[in-house]
């Protein structure tokens, strides 16, 4: 995944606005892939 789908993906999974648990633990892998992305690029 590239920069531009990682943002897509990450816009449609919390475009609601009920922030949950499940979005706080979405939140914590996204956050963790992307510093691993950029760390490893």
């Amino acid at each position: 995944m590239d920069d531009a789908q990682l943002k897509q993906y990450f816009l449609q999974q919390h475009d609601e606005e009920h922030f949950t648990a499940a979005d706080a633990n979405d939140w914590a892998l996204f956050l963790a892939g992307f510093i691993l992305m950029l760390m490893t690029r």
